[in-house]
């Protein structure tokens, strides 16, 4: 399933993860996004795989200039009734996450929520990198959120996890990780009822040094890293990595 995310983000993910992304929790990630990136009114923001705009919506009516990309079709259509409830303006666009058409734009760039990590080939998710440097302007910030990899790992390779959901519905997870390649098979079953629904996701994870090698590769300078949105330090144990980088100016190089 190396394009899972090609089907994933049309139907699945809400089913499987709608729940867990209360109004609550998506005001706490953008209260953290806002103060790491130290955003203004006016500052242009890229929102990269921004789903159904949850965060690009936020930002929009603080007062951001935001354009959200997203591959998915639905996504974009849901991030575009979000957009017309809150009364803001967003830019939206559809494209693949390797292909940003922007040189030198941003002042900021975001990817939240695990959205990095999604191609068989290492060189693709470089090139996502890549794309996100060419695309900011010089000084300009990016944030990447992941999920830590070590409390994964450290439980063993195989694992299973129910997770009952507040809809009434349990999501049963059963992950694999292979040690050579460094991927995360996720068998995702959802229960509810007597319905269930099957999906998958293949992801690549990464270690705190790995992630900081290839953002120095792409030309980025790491500046912080959190354990989680409440601004935890980053630990083996945390439930996120987050990483901050910036673009330096030519004369920082």
């Amino acid at each position: 399933m190396s394009d899972w995310y090609t089907t994933f983000f049309e139907g699945p993910y809400l089913r499987f993860f709608g729940p867990l992304v209360t109004p609550d929790i998506t005001r706490i990630q953008v209260e953290a996004v806002r103060r790491w990136l130290s955003l203004d009114s006016g500052m242009r923001l890229l929102d990269l795989a921004c789903g159904q705009g949850r965060h690009a919506v936020a930002l929009a009516a603080a007062g951001l200039n935001v354009t959200g990309q997203d591959l998915s079709p639905t996504m974009l259509a849901l991030a575009a009734e979000a957009q017309a409830l809150a009364g803001t303006d967003v830019t939206w666009r559809q494209g693949d996450m390797r292909e940003i058409p922007e040189q030198g734009t941003y002042d900021a760039v975001i990817s939240l929520f695990s959205a990095f990590g999604y191609f068989p080939e290492d060189d693709d998710n470089i090139t996502v990198l890549r794309r996100v440097t060419a695309a900011l302007a010089p000084g300009g910030r990016f944030l990447i959120d992941l999920n830590n990899r070590e409390p994964a790992v450290m439980a063993g390779v195989q694992q299973r996890a129910w997770e009952p959901q507040d809809d009434g519905s349990t999501l049963l997870e059963d992950r694999t990780y292979d040690l050579l390649t460094g991927r995360m098979a996720i068998r995702l079953t959802r229960l509810d009822g007597s319905a269930m629904e099957t999906s998958e996701q293949i992801l690549r994870l990464y270690t705190l040094p790995g992630l900081v090698n290839l953002l120095r590769l792409v030309g980025l300078a790491p500046t912080g890293v959190w354990g989680d949105y409440d601004g935890q330090d980053y630990t083996l144990s945390s439930p996120r990595m987050i990483v901050r980088a910036v673009k330096p100016f030519a004369d920082d190089r």
